[in-house]
């Protein structure tokens, strides 16, 4: 890709849900989601596999949901923990 290329795509990022949501008062909230796929879930206790779908907690506050059991304590939880480990992760480097 060059740089005076225009390049659009059906998918949305963190990066860009973001400056949606403080540059556009016409947003009112964005979600991002993924594609199912595998994701590890590791704690200093345990460590564990799950498959499905993720998305990011305004998901919830957008899209109206039953949970068969349990609440979304725990999600908001993990999804901040996660969010806040990889902001500290340094960005990969690309050519």
């Amino acid at each position: 890709f060059s740089e005076d290329e225009i390049h659009t795509s059906d998918r949305v990022t963190f990066n860009i849900a973001e400056d949606l949501e403080k540059n556009y008062p016409e947003v009112a909230s964005t979600a991002i989601t993924t594609y199912p796929r595998s994701l590890v879930i590791s704690t200093p206790d345990a460590s564990f596999r799950e498959s499905g779908m993720y998305a990011t907690p305004s998901f919830f506050d957008i899209f109206s949901w039953k949970l068969l059991q349990g609440d979304l304590t725990l999600f908001y939880y993990l999804f901040h923990w996660l969010q806040n480990t990889l902001a500290q992760k340094p960005s990969p480097k690309t050519k």
